[in-house]
């Protein structure tokens, strides 16, 4: 009969043991999936971010895009002007540049002197 004692009593006490050994586990399960629900919240966050950035950048590149195309005609149109004031400066050069001409001479003639 004592033996029977002792054996349930620690049957009892192996009982205990494993019930609590599983609330502990149940509670850090529980925790665990406390932290996986956070950070799945965190994770989405992240997302909600990264995609309103991602759209940001694309109306920025968009805007970089017109400002170069703005760019690159104003450097046409420069390029342009810049020729035509060329033209022009090449052409007033050549209105007040006179042409050389020989200029007419009268004979010269020399006074008479006596020899002597």
């Amino acid at each position: 009969m004592k033996y029977k004692q002792i054996t349930f009593t620690l049957l009892c006490l192996f009982l205990v043991a494993f019930l609590s050994s599983g609330c502990v586990d149940a509670k850090k399960i529980e925790e665990l999936n406390n932290e996986v629900s956070k950070l799945n919240q965190l994770i989405q966050q992240k997302d909600a971010d990264i995609s309103t950035l991602t759209s940001q950048s694309q109306t920025k590149q968009q805007e970089l895009d017109s400002i170069k195309k703005e760019l690159d005609s104003t450097k046409t149109e420069l390029d342009s002007i810049k020729k035509e004031l060329d033209d022009a400066k090449q052409k007033l050069n050549s209105l007040t540049t006179t042409p050389t001409t020989t200029p007419t001479t009268t004979p010269t003639t020399t006074p008479d002197v006596p020899e002597q």
